[in-house]
């Protein structure tokens, strides 16, 4: 194969991958993401998005405990939600993350043990923001 073969394969498949990169959306742009306010509440208001009854402190017997946080994103990417009650990870899901206030949830089996807990909202494998909470009477 000569040095003009090599090019022309070379140029084909620089161009094949930026067609590729682009129409799966990928832009190159970095994702910026800044979460400016986070902490937990018993519930959100569902039509102007803000959290009600923020706590930091829950009765085991709570029907569910909700992490809110504020971010400010330039592009749509999952979050990733993981639940901590002391060194064990209770539960973890992903979500979108949407500019503005963004909402998950826990809700018991049984009751919340009482205890400390935390909640980390990642993108990827970067920890963006952490709150705690304690569960008692």
């Amino acid at each position: 194969m000569d040095k003009k073969d090599q090019l022309r394969d070379v140029t084909i498949a620089l161009s094949l991958m930026l067609v590729l990169a682009l129409g799966c959306g990928l832009s190159g742009q970095p994702i910026g993401v800044t979460i400016s306010e986070i902490g937990t509440c018993h519930d959100y208001n569902k039509t102007t998005q803000k959290p009600i009854d923020i706590a930091t402190q829950f009765a085991p017997d709570v029907d569910q405990i909700t992490v809110y946080f504020y971010a400010e994103t330039n592009t749509q990417a999952d979050a990733t939600y993981r639940w901590w009650f002391g060194d064990e990870l209770i539960a973890e899901y992903d979500a979108p993350l949407v500019q503005g206030y963004n909402f998950g949830w826990v809700t018991p089996k049984d009751l919340f043990p009482e205890g400390e807990y935390r909640v980390d909202i990642l993108l990827g494998p970067v920890t963006l923001r952490s709150t705690s909470f304690r569960v008692a009477w």
